[in-house]
């Protein structure tokens, strides 16, 4: 019972926290959901609408009657959280009261999605093999510094922080288990975050698949684990399969074009993931540069200034290690995680097209792949790559305070660099925090 207690308090205390930032910052929201709409303009609003029109007054489940009169809108193109929506439409021919809450029960999804972040975030790191009190602090910092909080105030599907971080648990989970549960419950998560938003659906699956076939590449088992591989390759796959046909056979709607613009509108630079968005540094960076960086804000996935150095760092480091022996070694005992490495070789696959690349470079690949045309805005799949780099900027802090352990001084310092980058991340997590609960509760 001991044990399990103290297995549990790192978990507990994780919970805690996520709980009290969470009352702290939307603390308004939780006591009085119904209250407020996070948006009134724009995107946010008509996704209130369309969710709120589609439980109290369409009569299908998958015609939209509240828009493009007298013909109407498929829901899976209104941004209505379709399986919710759903969901409230068949509660409410038994409990009719439901309808009368939409908006409050979209606020209560979206902020508590902010508390069970940490929670999962926690699993990863302790499955990294980092100390309990590690993954409690990091946790925090990783969820709190989430690029996706910006989207409570227009893009509400588009806000759960927790798709990203679920979906790679479960696959870390699924490869390393290779048991047949954790491939129904990877189907299951990919399926339902596709019928929440397609496009959060197809970020976290992307990163998923990715994950999988640098895994089955690196692997040198792989023809005897050829059945395993398969399997999960399948509940990432079957997801996006049958969320395409399903919208295909239900869609009565006609004259959708198959060649959209707008793929090369909206996609990532490196100044998005490096350059801090806002308050405390973002204004002295405008005063020193004349505000001349301009962030894409589709793009946003700021990893977080102490990760932002260490990117830096490591990327000097790197070519440097082809020509000296110690700073190589240094490198790979920093990066000696098998899964986090395959890890960020998919988020960093799924980063080049957040950019773009090759297709920016090449624009005649995209009539060559029509499929890519369908994302107008791929600065958006940064995402995968904020949380995986987070989630490595964190281990390896590990690493190296670990290696000081039994010199004083250098265990002093690296205690030092961890606690300056921790505080100086909730620094920043504050002011995310702050201006997006004043823009959502105003």
């Amino acid at each position: 019972m001991n044990y399990r207690f103290k297995r549990l308090l790192p978990l507990a205390a994780v919970a805690t926290a996520a709980l009290i930032a969470v009352l702290f910052f939307y603390g308004k929201v939780l006591i009085s959901p119904d209250h407020y709409l996070f948006s009134t303009s724009g995107d946010g609003i008509k996704n209130y609408y369309t969710f709120a029109w589609h439980i109290r007054h369409d009569t299908s489940f998958t015609h939209f009657s509240g828009m493009n009169y007298p013909y109407g809108e498929h829901y899976l193109y209104t941004d209505c959280h379709p399986l919710v929506a759903n969901a409230m439409r068949s509660f409410a021919t038994i409990w009719p009261q439901v309808a009368s809450h939409p908006a409050g029960l979209l606020n209560l999804m979206m902020i508590l999605s902010i508390a069970v972040t940490p929670l999962v975030l926690f699993k990863i790191l302790t499955h990294l093999k980092l100390p309990d009190w590690m993954a409690v602090v990091f946790s925090i910092t990783i969820a709190t510094l989430s690029p996706q909080v910006f989207r409570l105030t227009g893009h509400l599907a588009l806000s759960y922080s927790l798709a990203i971080p679920i979906t790679w648990l479960l696959l870390i989970r699924a490869h390393k288990k290779q048991h047949g549960v954790y491939s129904a419950l990877l189907f299951a998560n990919g399926l339902f975050w596709m019928l929440i938003h397609a496009y959060l659906g197809m970020i976290a699956l992307l990163f998923a698949i990715v994950w999988l076939t640098t895994a089955f590449l690196a692997d040198n088992n792989r023809r005897r684990l050829l059945l395993s591989y398969s399997t999960t390759a399948l509940s990432l796959l079957l997801p996006i399969v049958l969320f395409f046909l399903y919208a295909r056979l239900t869609d009565s709607h006609t004259g959708r074009t198959d060649n959209p613009s707008g793929f090369f509108l909206y996609n990532a630079e490196p100044d998005d993931l490096l350059v801090p968005p806002g308050k405390p540094l973002r204004p002295l960076l405008d005063s020193l540069t004349g505000g001349a960086i301009r962030q894409q804000w589709e793009a946003l996935g700021y990893i977080g200034f102490g990760n932002a150095m260490l990117l830096v760092v490591i990327t000097l480091m790197t070519p440097a290690a082809l020509l000296n022996r110690k700073v190589r070694r240094t490198l790979q005992n920093l990066f000696d995680n098998r899964q986090l490495n395959i890890s960020l070789v998919a988020a960093s696959v799924v980063l080049l097209f957040a950019m773009g690349i090759p297709f920016k470079q090449f624009p005649q690949l995209a009539d060559f792949f029509p499929v890519v045309k369908q994302f107008r805005a791929t600065g958006r799949f940064v995402w995968p790559f904020y949380f995986v780099f987070a989630t490595a900027g964190s281990f390896i802090l590990w690493k190296i305070w670990h290696g000081s352990q039994g010199r004083h001084t250098r265990t002093a310092l690296a205690t030092t660099l961890i606690a300056a980058i921790v505080v100086f991340h909730l620094i920043e997590g504050y002011h995310y925090h702050r201006g997006v609960a004043a823009s959502i509760t105003t």
